[in-house]
């Protein structure tokens, strides 16, 4: 009686049950498969931004809590993302649902429909493999899609990276090589500068001298050895 609401058969034949923690998202999803109508509705009145986290395209791997974008439907998806505030952080989360949930039919009309959301800046992910934006560049340009000038960007975004995934090994390899300790070692044994007045060295080799010359010398006591 509680399969397919609090427990989960993962195994043909009955041998082994899960516990399941519906949400109101499975909910909707359930309600919503069947009744094509409602769907049509709820994709034209939500806001673009909840579609982004809260569909997928048909035909594309189910994501959880996620409702399904009939491909009937594409038309009306595409316009609707295109008019998406230009900011970071909806630039980034467009990019994550164009790259990884938008179907290549809703992913074309998407970019027919606004020709320089591809261009749009979000934040840089520290992996280029991570990155939402380099991932959308690169299906685009497995399409077709891909404006001269955004593929002249990531080309420019990748050489970037890999000058400075190069610096950083080269600066592991002078740490681990001992280069780097040496330069370090130069830098703090430098010679100290005089004082052209009196003669004396300035900086931490003056004061380090000073405190030497007042240090007052300590008397032996007792007879000298022989």
């Amino acid at each position: 009686e509680l399969a397919g609401s609090f427990v989960v058969e993962r195994s043909a034949g009955g041998g082994t049950w899960t516990f399941s923690h519906p949400t109101i998202g499975d909910a909707l999803t359930e309600i919503l498969r069947g009744q094509a109508h409602m769907v049509a509705a709820l994709l034209r009145g939500i806001a673009p931004e909840n579609i982004l986290s809260g569909f997928v395209s048909e035909g594309m791997p189910a994501a959880r809590d996620a409702g399904i974008i009939p491909a009937s439907m594409n038309d009306v998806v595409a316009a609707r993302i295109a008019g998406v505030e230009d900011r970071q952080d909806t630039n980034r989360s467009l990019f994550l649902f164009l790259a990884r949930r938008a179907s290549d039919d809703l992913l074309a009309r998407v970019v027919a429909a606004d020709p320089g959301l591809l261009d749009r800046a979000t934040w840089r992910t520290e992996r280029a493999a991570d990155d939402p934006w380099l991932n959308l560049v690169a299906r685009a340009h497995r399409l077709r899609l891909l404006p001269e000038t955004v593929r002249a960007r990531a080309a420019a975004e990748l050489a970037s990276i890999e000058h400075e995934r190069r610096s950083r090994v080269q600066a592991v390899q002078e740490i681990t090589s001992g280069s780097g300790h040496k330069q370090i070692s130069e830098k703090t044994t430098a010679p100290a500068t005089v004082c052209p007045i009196t003669g004396r060295p300035t900086g931490r080799a003056g004061r380090r001298a000073r405190r030497t010359a007042r240090r007052p010398r300590r008397r032996r006591r007792g007879p000298r050895p022989p």
